[in-house]
C-alpha cells in the first residue's frame, strides 16, 4: 500500500520531471481563459455598451486585467494559438504518464488538471486529445468515479449551445 504522501508527489514520469503537480493546475488554467472567452463570452460582452463592460470590469477585480485585453472583438488569433499550444501540451503530457500522473496512483495533480479538462471538453476542444489513447483512458477514468459527477454536475458544465 503507499503511503498517503505519495498522493502529493510531484510527477515523475516522462514529460513531467520538471514539472510540479502546481504547474500542472496553473499553466492550464489560464491558457483555458482565452478559448473559454472567446467562445462563451464574447457575443454578449459585444453587445453591452461602453459603461455597462466597465462597470462589469470594475465588479470584478480579479479580473480586470484579462477582460481589458481581450478589449470588445476578443482574444487575438495569435493568443489564441498559443493558448490551444499550452492546452496540447498539458493533454500530451498527461498522455505520456504511465497510469496516473505520478505514477500508479490517482494524486492531487490528476485532481488539479480534471477542471481545465472538462472546461475543454464543455467547450468542444475534444479533438485536442484525438488519437492520444493514455489521455483517453486517463479521461475516462477520472470521469468514472463516483465523485465526478459530484463536483462537475449538470448545472456546474458550460455549453456552447445557443452561443453560436
Amino acid at each position: 500500500m503507499r503511503s498517503p504522501d505519495a498522493a502529493y508527489a510531484y510527477p515523475r514520469q516522462p514529460g513531467f520531471a520538471e514539472y510540479p503537480a502546481v504547474e500542472l493546475r496553473d499553466q492550464p488554467t489560464a491558457a483555458i481563459r482565452i478559448p473559454s472567452v472567446n467562445g462563451l463570452f464574447l457575443k454578449g460582452w459585444q453587445h453591452l455598451n461602453d459603461e455597462a463592460r466597465s462597470r462589469y470590469i470594475q465588479r470584478t477585480p480579479l479580473r480586470k486585467r484579462h477582460y481589458r485585453k481581450f478589449g470588445i472583438a476578443g482574444f487575438s488569433k495569435e493568443q489564441v494559438d498559443e493558448s490551444m499550444e499550452q492546452l496540447r501540451q498539458t493533454v500530451e503530457r498527461i498522455d505520456a504518464a504511465v497510469a496516473w500522473l505520478c505514477g500508479d496512483a490517482i494524486s492531487v495533480a490528476d485532481f488539479c488538471v480534471l477542471p481545465t479538462i472538462v472546461r475543454m471538453s464543455d467547450i468542444r476542444l475534444e479533438g485536442v486529445w484525438t488519437g492520444l489513447m493514455h489521455f483517453q483512458d486517463w479521461y475516462g477514468r477520472m470521469r468514472a468515479r463516483l465523485s465526478f459527477g459530484a463536483a462537475f454536475y449538470p448545472e456546474a458544465h458550460v455549453s456552447l449551445e445557443g452561443r453560436l
